[in-house]
């Protein structure tokens, strides 16, 4: 803001859980980092509601504080219904939710930012209360454009917490957007990187609005808080972007114990690429304000060490996905076995529960590679962040069948490729072209790894299988674990399972390639983003047992499925498909209205060009680097 005019600072989502600050010390150690920011806006994303509403409310509460340094943070969420018994609804009712915010520029410039959260990851894949729900995303965020445009304002932005899948393809039919600031689906956007990262694509990405061919700015900022995305746009006086530039910063600071010859060679090397890598030094204020947490957990708390013995392993969740140098150079294993470092978890798991023949492991629950040489309690915090337990279950062989198909459909429909199932005690090949029910082949079991040869699952026959709580409660599409008779919780987390596991082994060591849970892997990459997953599977899922009323697409798991059909005659090209996942239970109908019409905006802008900078930041609370 001191460098640039008209700058807004934008948050596409998923502040909450998954760092070890987090799991210490609640919402406040964010809160207090993200004050050091002062967002202008805040998207509310799936991960917020991991630990239920009430988490969410103490944290929208205390970011929107009017006492706080930063009095003009709005929180946003155009498709959040809260349940009228949700903490979330007094707050949303007063004001501090809402869809959408306007804000006003020099010479009477407005802009109209829009917040929207991914639907069906939010409901099956973290945990908001009872009767909170969301709408769907094309409608809410068609509504609130409208909204928009009958105030005469002519541009709006999309804070997006959907995946690039779907910013690059149905964002493009909602006429009237302009630029989308997305994330959940953590993609690295940027250029000249040389070899040390791999980028999906440019940043900016500039598409176009189907209808009117408008351009379409869209742009992430990767993930972890490792960069800040600076995107410039320009607009002419009928709210039509004419420029769309920028690009993605990554801050580096050299190690503090290198020498300064070595140092002076990293940063050359690093600033010889472009843009994107600058040097920065740390930003005082904010290291006092997280120092007062360090030092809360004592002096060795992070810092003590494991082991001396880690390999770098991988951390990917689908495999070949890449994403990080220590995956890039373990490719040809990774692309046949997906990451080595969440099979390990698996391992772990297995080896803790002794009553189990089987664990199987989200790669969702795995938030980092692991880096050779010393790995300490800290790391292991950040590599495994949840606060899940241990659960068995009884399961028939077909029953595990059913509940990884179920987690592949998640994973390949673009709804997250956290959902991707890593195991111990189990192997299978994958084909991501096939449809659901048919992409595992070849599945075996080998119980507890003891038995020295895998033979081929017997579907009727049953067996103990370990996971953690998350998944047990059917989270990330695993629904057939709600069916899974005898469920015990060991009240052992996944954590301490792995740190224990890793301290007996007296290492960290990947685990054989013919224990690795996928043994070959065949991608669907035409598929991966072309297609617009809504499309390719245009679906809700709920259980058939809900009291959820449905008026859109939807799968409905069990029970009577036109209970749930509650649609309006209003309801445009959508296909309800009803039934059980594997029962064959299925039938369809066809709702045909006519195509909804739109209104143009109402009022011009009397100005030629006019610029707008924004920022897209997350914090990395154990490394914050902050632009001076």
């Amino acid at each position: 803001k001191n460098t640039y005019t008209n700058v807004l600072k934008l948050h596409a989502g998923d502040a909450l859980t998954g760092t070890g600050m987090y799991r210490l010390f609640g919402v406040h150690a964010d809160v207090d980092m993200m004050h050091e920011v002062c967002y202008d806006v805040f998207n509310i994303g799936n991960h917020e509601f991991d630990d239920g509403d009430h988490v969410l409310a103490e944290f929208v509460t205390h970011l929107t504080d009017i006492h706080s340094p930063c009095q003009n943070t709005r929180v946003l969420s155009s498709n959040l219904v809260p349940a009228s018994t949700s903490p979330l609804y007094p707050i949303k009712e007063k004001g501090y939710i809402a869809p959408f915010v306007v804000r006003n520029f020099k010479g009477g410039h407005k802009v109209g930012i829009i917040g929207v959260d991914i639907r069906n990851k939010t409901l099956t894949g973290s945990s908001p209360d009872e009767g909170t729900t969301l709408v769907d995303e094309r409608q809410a965020v068609r509504q609130q454009v409208r909204a928009l445009q009958n105030r005469g304002i002519n541009k709006i932005i999309l804070v997006s917490h959907m995946g690039i899948a779907r910013d690059l393809n149905w964002v493009t039919r909602i006429e009237g957007i302009d630029v989308v600031v997305g994330g959940h689906s953590h993609t690295l956007l940027a250029k000249n990187v040389g070899t040390v990262l791999t980028p999906h694509d440019r940043y900016p990405v500039v598409s176009q609005q189907q209808t009117s061919s408008d351009p379409l700015c869209i742009v992430q900022a990767w993930k972890f808080g490792h960069g800040i995305g600076r995107l410039k746009v320009e607009f002419d006086a009928a709210g039509r972007v004419v420029m769309c530039g920028g690009n993605y910063i990554i801050p580096f600071e050299p190690d503090p114990d290198a020498s300064v010859e070595d140092a002076t060679t990293v940063t050359n090397y690093l600033h010889n690429m472009g843009p994107t890598f600058k040097h920065t030094t740390q930003d005082k204020q904010t290291l006092d304000k997280l120092q007062a947490y360090l030092d809360a957990t004592g002096d060795d708390f992070f810092t003590r060490l494991l082991t001396y013995e880690a390999d770098p392993l991988c951390n990917e969740a689908i495999p070949g996905e890449g994403g990080s140098d220590v995956c890039g150079r373990q490719g040809a294993f990774t692309n046949h076995h997906g990451g080595p470092a969440c099979n390990l978890v698996a391992q772990a798991v297995l080896d803790r529960t002794v009553e189990a023949d089987v664990a199987i492991q989200n790669a969702g629950g795995c938030r980092s590679d692991i880096q050779g040489g010393n790995f300490s309690y800290g790391q292991a915090m950040e590599f495994l962040p949840f606060s899940d337990t241990l659960v068995t279950l009884e399961m028939a062989g077909f029953q595990i069948h059913t509940v990884l198909e179920q987690a592949l459909e998640l994973a390949f429909n673009g709804e997250s490729s956290g959902s991707y199932p890593y195991a111990s005690g189990l192997r299978f090949d994958v084909n991501a072209s096939e449809s659901l029910g048919y992409r595992i082949s070849n599945l075996q079991l080998n119980a507890r790894l003891q038995e020295g040869t895998w033979n081929d699952l017997d579907w009727s026959r049953t067996y103990t299988v370990v996971t953690n709580s998350f998944l047990a409660a059917g989270r990330d599409g695993y629904f057939e674990f709600i069916n899974a008779e005898g469920r015990s919780d060991t009240n052992v987390t996944y954590l301490d399972a792995f740190v224990d596991y890793i301290q007996q082994m007296g290492g960290i060591h990947a685990p054989n390639p013919e224990d690795m849970s996928t043994q070959h892997f065949v991608g669907d990459e035409d598929a991966a983003i072309v297609d617009d997953p809504l499309d390719k599977f245009p679906m809700d899922v709920i259980q058939g047992d809900s009291n959820e009323e449905v008026t859109g697409p939807t799968w409905v798991h069990g029970g009577d499925a036109s209970a749930h059909d509650n649609r309006d005659e209003h309801v445009e090209d959508e296909e309800i498909i009803m039934g059980g996942f594997f029962d064959g239970s299925l039938s369809s109908e066809t709702i045909i209205d006519q195509a909804e019409t739109r209104s143009s905006s109402s009022s011009w802008i009397q100005a030629t060009t006019w610029g707008l900078v924004l920022a897209q930041c997350g914090l990395l609370l154990l490394r914050p680097y902050l632009m001076d």
